[in-house]
C-alpha cells in the first residue's frame, strides 16, 4: 500500500521482497477458508502493483548495502515481525511447529493436536485443521479467546468454534512442558496432561529492533510501518501506511 501511494504521488518507487512474491503474512489466507476476503484483498494489491511503475525487485533480501547502492531518498521499512518463542521446556522437539511453518503442509501435522495460544491466529487455525479431520485443543492463557479482536469478531468466531465437535481449548492454563506425546500444562493451580502428537506455537509476534536499526542513517527520511513497528492487524497496517506514503 505504502508503495501504490507514493507511486501515485509521482515518486520512483524500488519494493524489495526477500520472498519470491508479495504479499507479507497475507499469503496465508490463501490456505484458510476463513480468510477469503483478506486473500482477496491481498491479490488486489499485487494486481494494482502489477500495473504500476512501482519496480518490484522478489526473491532479494533488502541489506543496508544494497540499500546504499540505490541512493534513495526516503526509506520505508515494512519487514514484518518475528514468531515469540515462548520459554517452555521442549519446545525444541521436532513435533514443535510455528503457527506460520504449518500452512500448506496439514499433511505433516498428527492426529492430535495441541495449539498454544488463543488468538485470532490460533483460533482460525484450530478451526481450520478440524475441518481438515484432526482433533484440536487450544491453550489460552488468559480467560478470552481471541482477546485480540473487536466484540463482534470474537462473538461470531466462538460462535464458529462451537460447531465443530473436535475443537476444545482450555482457558487460564499456563504451559509447563512439551513431552514426547503430548503437553503438561497448569490450570487453576492444577498440573494437568494432554496428549498430542503435534504441538503448535501461536504465541504473538515481536519487532526485531536490531534489523530496522540497521537502515537508519542512510537518509534522513527513514519509516518504520506495519508490524516492523508494532505487530497489529491489517486495516492499521494498511492505515498507517497510507498517511506515511501520502506525507513523503
Amino acid at each position: 500500500k505504502a508503495a501504490l501511494v507514493a507511486a501515485e504521488r509521482g515518486h520512483e518507487v524500488i519494493l524489495i521482497e526477500k520472498e519470491k512474491e508479495l504479499g507479507g503474512l497475507l499469503r496465508y489466507s490463501a490456505y484458510e477458508r476463513l480468510k477469503i476476503d483478506l486473500y482477496n484483498y491481498m491479490k488486489y494489491l499485487v494486481t494494482q502493483i502489477n500495473k504500476s511503475n512501482v519496480i518490484v525487485k522478489t526473491g532479494t533480501r533488502a541489506t543496508p548495502g544494497l540499500v546504499k547502492e540505490l541512493s534513495p531518498d526516503a526509506i520505508i521499512i515494512a519487514i514484518g515481525a518475528l514468531p515469540i518463542i515462548p520459554k517452555i521446556k521442549g519446545v525444541d522437539k521436532p513435533h514443535v511447529f510455528q503457527a506460520l511453518d504449518v500452512y500448506g503442509k496439514f499433511e505433516k501435522i498428527g492426529q492430535d493436536v495441541v495449539i498454544i495460544g488463543g488468538g485470532s491466529t490460533g483460533c482460525e487455525l484450530g478451526i481450520e485443521l478440524v475441518r481438515c479431520g484432526k482433533n484440536v485443543t487450544i491453550l489460552e492463557r488468559s480467560g478470552m479467546l481471541a482477546k485480540n479482536g473487536n466484540l463482534l469478531y470474537r462473538i461470531g468466531l466462538r460462535q464458529t468454534m462451537e460447531k465443530e465437535e473436535k475443537l476444545n481449548w482450555e482457558l487460564n492454563s499456563t504451559c509447563k512442558e512439551i513431552t514426547d506425546n503430548g503437553v503438561i500444562f497448569i490450570q487453576d493451580g492444577k498440573e494437568k496432561f494432554i496428549k498430542a502428537h503435534t504441538v503448535i506455537l501461536s504465541t504473538g509476534l515481536k519487532t526485531d529492533p536490531k534489523a530496522i536499526e540497521s537502515f537508519y542513517g542512510i537518509v534522513p527520511d527513514t519509516y518504520v510501518i506495519g508490524d516492523a513497528n508494532k505487530p497489529r492487524n491489517v486495516m492499521d497496517a494498511t492505515r498507517e501506511a497510507y498517511f506515511i506514503a501520502k506525507n513523503i
